[in-house]
């Protein structure tokens, strides 16, 4: 997301999360037609939907680690010593949780075949 305005920056999140341009323009403390002018610009418009695209991929991304953890734990024979625990920090890149989960899941596997 390239807008550097801290309120635009706000107001880009709580767009992309469903907020009305009203609670918008509340939060951001600005007027409802300052937020209605932000959403014309087409930098704007791109951020929203920059934002809005990486809630879904990591809404897939969540998804995706469901059924692998599902299938991992399938796989155990239910001994304690088969419990992986993998933690993705906030703000990852979409390519390091899947670098992460991807070595969980590897890790979940060899405790499995011992």
């Amino acid at each position: 997301m390239t807008v550097s305005d801290p309120r635009k920056r706000d107001a880009v999140l709580l767009l992309a999360g469903g907020a009305s341009v009203r609670r918008t323009a509340a939060e951001v403390g600005v007027g409802e037609g300052t937020v209605r002018a932000w959403k014309r610009r087409p930098e704007f418009v791109a951020a929203v939907a920059e934002v809005v695209a990486l809630v879904r991929e990591g809404e897939r991304a969540g998804a995706e680690l469901v059924e692998a953890v599902s299938e991992v734990l399938n796989r155990l024979d239910g001994d304690a010593r088969g419990v992986v625990t993998v933690s993705i920090p906030v703000g990852a890149s979409p390519r390091r949780r899947r670098q992460l989960l991807a070595r969980g899941i590897a890790k979940a596997l060899e405790v499995g075949e011992r």
